[in-house]
């Protein structure tokens, strides 16, 4: 799934399929919309962006088509934040009550709207996924049949409740199932990662020793050497990051045949 449509064009399928006359439903769709993206979690078709955000009096106001936060950063410098785990985080604090429990220097919270952050003024960078829209501010949806189905079976199921009476007779036991049947088809193809993606999940997570950097590099693999290993008794280990903290005589390899592990 890569390729997104406006949602005018879902509109008019609608219209079209189910025999509609009435404008009206126009603006009750795009709400409608909405709400069946968020049961259907696509997640992959969301934008990918980043804010810089100005930090005042420890706050700043989230972006209005935000949907879910990647990583936080702190500018200058690049500082990765981290989400504050502590019940006494330092933009709670309160001039008859000053918080002297916090210690976090680049922590930061989610309260309602707005972002918090332990130090009182300065930049942030935002990465997070976005709702995208098109040129007339349109909601955008993925361009795949079993979403789209969907969508028109979400959108039939708010109509009948509100009196609407299906052409084909259909009564609002068959429009649930039916949006129950394409929303779960629609969730498990859009979740299903290419090949990249599958090679780009296999060098994170397949390794012997755990790489406990990658939040603080966020997450980019370029930071750090993924090199396979070979080890004082000639057995190749794949993947270990900084080697030497953990085995000594270890000798890194560039390439090598599988025939050449020791089978003891």
């Amino acid at each position: 799934m890569y390729r997104l449509i406006s949602s005018k064009t879902v509109m008019a399928k609608l219209f079209r399929d189910l025999r509609l006359t009435d404008s009206r439903y126009v603006s009750d769709m795009l709400e409608w919309f909405g709400e069946a993206m968020g049961y259907l979690k696509v997640f992959p078709a969301l934008h990918r962006k980043v804010a810089e955000l100005d930090i005042q009096m420890h706050r700043a106001e989230l972006p209005v088509d935000l949907i879910k936060i990647q990583q936080v950063l702190k500018l200058p410098g690049d500082e990765v934040m981290s989400y504050n785990s502590t019940t006494f985080p330092r933009s709670l604090h309160t001039r008859d009550c000053p918080n002297q429990f916090s210690f976090r220097k680049a922590g930061y919270i989610i309260n309602f709207n707005y972002i918090e952050t332990d130090f009182e003024e300065g930049k942030i960078a935002l990465s997070y996924l976005a709702a995208p829209r098109d040129e007339d501010d349109y909601p955008m949806v993925p361009d795949d049949s079993a979403l789209l189905e969907a969508l028109k079976w979400y959108v039939s199921l708010r109509m009948v409740e509100g009196g609407w009476k299906h052409p084909a007779g259909m009564q609002y036991p068959d429009v649930e199932a039916r949006w129950f049947h394409y929303c779960a088809q629609a969730r498990q193809r859009n979740k299903m990662p290419d090949i990249d993606q599958y090679q780009n999940f296999l060098e994170s997570w397949v390794r012997l020793v755990p790489d406990y950097t990658r939040h603080a590099h966020v997450f980019d693999k370029t930071f750090k050497s993924q090199e396979d290993v070979v080890n004082a008794q000639g057995i190749i280990i794949r993947g270990v990051d900084q080697v030497s903290q953990f085995s000594d005589g270890v000798e890194q390899v560039e390439g090598f045949d599988a025939d050449v592990i020791d089978d003891n």
